[in-house]
């Protein structure tokens, strides 16, 4: 029996590997490798609430200093560099897969202006959220006639 599971761990983490990133795959493990699983727990809990890194160390009640130390041990990054990729990945899945309209995005997501929030995504995304919007549109009607 032993040898039969051992064969499917490794069938399984062969499937894994095929149809997912590597960042993706460590994104999906890092609970179970991390050496706190608390204060991971507590960072996926609490980071849509806060929007600085300041903020984050507040409600921890521990110094920046501090958070950014530990949160580099957990996730293996800056706390900052962090926040931004999860604030990419929020924007991307907002303006390509909801119906909310761009500007009900932006004011969500804290943009000042409009404009402000079309610098971003040029700037992140290479195109406007009108257009990239557009673009993942068509491509879902494309990919619905094959």
């Amino acid at each position: 029996h032993e040898e039969y599971l051992t064969l499917k761990v490794q069938e399984l983490l062969y499937l894994l590997r095929f149809y997912y990133a590597a960042e993706e795959l460590k994104d999906f493990f890092l609970p179970l490798l991390s050496s706190d699983v608390q204060f991971h727990q507590f960072v996926l809990h609490n980071y849509r609430k806060i929007k600085t890194v300041k903020e984050f160390a507040e409600l921890h009640n521990c110094s920046v200093s501090n958070f950014d130390k530990k949160f580099h041990q957990t996730f293996g990054t800056s706390t900052f560099q962090w926040m931004q990729q999860q604030k990419i990945k929020l924007l991307y899945h907002e303006i390509n897969a909801t119906n909310k309209s761009l500007r009900q995005i932006a004011k969500e997501q804290k943009f000042l202006s409009l404009p402000q929030f079309n610098d971003y995504c040029k700037k992140h995304f290479g195109y406007p959220p009108g257009k990239m919007r557009k673009l993942a549109s068509m491509f879902r009607i494309e990919k619905s006639f094959l």
